[in-house]
């Protein structure tokens, strides 16, 4: 489960400074019938509009700005029946803080279904996930909140007849997967931008945080919400440390490193 509470999924420079922040919670399973191991995200209220399938565009509505709010999940069955899944084609759905629950899409022949994995937040403030039963060998989908599928990726018989699984996706931008049969791994270039994460993403004035990136060494400078850091420490390429200054506020650190600019991918949050 990712819970992303109001404040922050850091997007581009351009997008509103209110965010959606990732943080990771335990498993949880639901003993509603033939929902087949759901796998759950928590977004928050008013994000960007859409879930995207293989060039068919379904846009629902136009959300407002920010995030929207809400548990989000796959079932591998239940929704549509289709003659390749008797059980139903599975579906997407999500659960508000309040308890309601609503299908965000049923899965049928015509786009796949299927699914064996949950959904991935990315850095650009999308869902994506594999669905295994689109075309022949299964396809990697965007989701952009609310309602719109599209694919970003079509397996082909090169691959074997094997569906794809979950994806997630690493500092450098890149998704990494693995395809079921003949049994691979794989990686994913969507065009989105290296970033850095964080070990914990909270911490108070005078905490040490723990930087996640690529191509750290060399770092020249680290502010947390435009407040240098009181002091920082590359331990390996892809490890950092930073102390958070006095004076920082909630809101996205930034490391120059010699091969450009990395923004983290959630706000850290300074807390009390």
């Amino acid at each position: 489960m990712i819970d992303v509470r109001p404040g922050s999924v850091t997007l581009p420079k351009q997008r509103p400074t209110r965010r959606c922040q990732p943080q990771w919670s335990p498993p949880f399973r639901t003993n509603r019938e033939r929902m087949g191991h759901p796998r759950f995200i928590l977004v928050p209220k008013g994000g960007p509009p859409a879930l995207r399938l293989l060039g068919r565009r379904r846009t629902a509505r136009t959300a407002s700005p920010g995030c929207e709010w809400g548990l989000y999940g796959t079932t591998h069955e239940g929704g549509d029946i289709g003659p390749s899944c008797l059980g139903g084609c599975g579906t997407i759905f999500k659960i508000t803080s309040g308890g309601t629950f609503t299908t965000v899409h049923k899965f049928f022949d015509t786009d796949g279904g299927s699914l064996q994995s949950g959904l991935a937040l990315a850095s650009n403030g999308s869902l994506y996930g594999g669905n295994p039963l689109e075309g022949c060998c299964g396809d990697i989908f965007e989701l952009t909140l609310p309602r719109t599928i599209t694919t970003v990726y079509t397996f082909t018989t090169s691959y074997g007849p094997g569906g794809n699984s979950a994806v997630l996706q690493a500092t450098n931008g890149l998704f990494y997967g693995t395809y079921a049969s003949p049994g691979v791994a794989f990686s994913l270039d969507v065009g989105l931008q290296p970033f850095v994460a964080f070990v914990i993403p909270s911490g108070k004035t005078g905490d040490t945080a723990q930087i996640l990136g690529q191509g750290l060494t060399g770092a020249t400078s680290v502010t947390f919400d435009g407040v240098p850091a009181t002091s920082f420490s590359v331990v390996s390429d892809t490890f950092m440390t930073a102390v958070v200054p006095s004076g920082a506020t909630s809101g996205s650190v930034v490391v120059v490193t010699p091969s450009g600019t990395l923004m983290s991918n959630v706000s850290f949050n300074i807390t009390k």
